[in-house]
């Protein structure tokens, strides 16, 4: 890996309440969590977002266990939380997981649904 450069990221499943602390300190550049099907994840964002200094934030936006289209506005709420505590320079937005287990017309809404907010607030 000499010369390579490259950011290193880490996806966490599940709720943050009992590790965010401990895994904001990983020496990565990019923390990738859930917040759409952990809503008590978003609250630990808010309370803790200074830990996150230097680093981008992988913000699950869409519910990836739930095999139905997520409700736009509900989204985009909960982007606009995600803005207000860590900044949209700081923000990826992606599904909380994987979307394998979602059937294929239902993943491909949820994609358009992130990749429409991301254009709308850039």
């Amino acid at each position: 890996t000499d010369g390579i450069e490259m950011p290193m990221a880490m996806h966490v499943c599940g709720n943050l309440n009992e590790c965010f602390k401990e895994i904001a300190k990983f020496p990565i550049d990019i923390l990738d969590c859930e917040f759409a099907g952990n809503n008590v994840n978003i609250g630990i964002l808010e309370e803790n977002a200074d830990l996150l200094k230097g680093k981008k934030l992988g913000f699950g936006c869409v519910d990836s266990a739930v095999n139905a289209v997520d409700d736009k506005e509900e989204v985009r709420a909960l982007v606009e939380r995600g803005i207000a505590a860590v900044g949209k320079e700081n923000m990826l937005l992606d599904p909380d997981c994987g979307l394998r287990k979602v059937d294929i017309p239902i993943a491909m809404e949820k994609l358009k649904i992130i990749s429409d907010l991301a254009k709308e607030f850039n």
